[in-house]
């Protein structure tokens, strides 16, 4: 744990994360109490809130209030030009236009491409080059060349069939007694892993395992199991249809289910 004055703003330095397009982003606080349990604070974005197509370098401020209520706001600044895939909805706003609540959490977050690469074109025309004068010399006829293709397409597909894996597991709120809760976590009716884990409470986990495959045509179940001590274990899940999960793009997607 690090010291940080109430009232104030610190500056933070630590080396960058590497983030996909596709993925929501959470930040979060554990507070140190010498009397108590730890408080933990977390706050996350979907894909479409914080994340831009854009080159150029850009902000997002993230907060959370620290009172009862505990709600969650956020703000970007970049310029018009580099706007292009922000979800302007009811959870981002510009930040001249956005008020951070009195009593919260605020993350300064700072958003750079990874690398930049530049593509090069070829100049539209060649110059002139004057006919130099010769003999003339008896035609012949010469074959025909066949035509140059001006453009490569190519035709993505890919399986029907879906590598599905929970990546982070976050638990909001107090869900037992104490600061940590005891569990197992389940997809498509398999356990991740044998035995119980520790998760922190009002916190973000990384998850990893090995992707489970399945079928357009099912439905999707997520679930855990938490472990008690003096009752019987707590269990939760909860299920998707195809229509609700499943979309015929190759690309890579993110759902967070509650």
């Amino acid at each position: 744990f690090r010291d940080f004055r109430e009232g104030q703003c610190h500056a933070i330095n630590h080396s960058a994360k590497t983030v996909d397009a596709w993925k929501s982003l959470a930040v979060g606080t554990e507070e140190h109490d010498d009397w108590s349990e730890n408080d933990s604070y977390f706050a996350t974005m979907t894909a479409s809130s914080w994340y831009s197509e854009t080159c150029e370098t850009y902000e997002i401020i993230l907060a959370k209030e620290h009172t009862s209520a505990k709600k969650e706001s956020m703000c970007w600044e970049m310029s018009e030009e580099s706007a292009n895939g922000v979800d302007l909805g009811l959870t981002a706003t510009r930040c001249t236009e956005w008020t951070a609540p009195a009593d919260s959490f605020l993350w300064y977050l700072k958003v750079e491409p990874k690398e930049v690469s530049y593509i090069t074109y070829p100049p539209t025309s060649s110059p002139t080059i004057a006919p130099t004068h010769s003999p003339t010399a008896p035609l012949t006829a010469s074959p025909t060349p066949p035509p140059t293709p001006t453009s490569e397409f190519a035709l993505k597909t890919c399986s029907k069939k879906k590598k599905v894996s929970i990546y982070k597991f976050c638990i909001e709120g107090d869900c037992d007694i104490g600061a940590e809760g005891e569990h197992r976590l389940k997809l498509d009716g398999q356990w991740l892993w044998g035995g119980f884990r520790d998760f922190r409470e009002g916190e973000c986990h990384a998850i990893n395992h090995s992707a489970k495959t399945v079928d357009a045509w099912k439905s999707l179940a997520v679930g855990t199991e938490e472990h008690d001590d003096w009752s019987e274990n707590d269990s939760y899940f909860a299920t998707m249809t195809a229509s609700s999960w499943y979309s015929e793009t190759c690309e890579t997607y993110e759902i967070i289910l509650a």
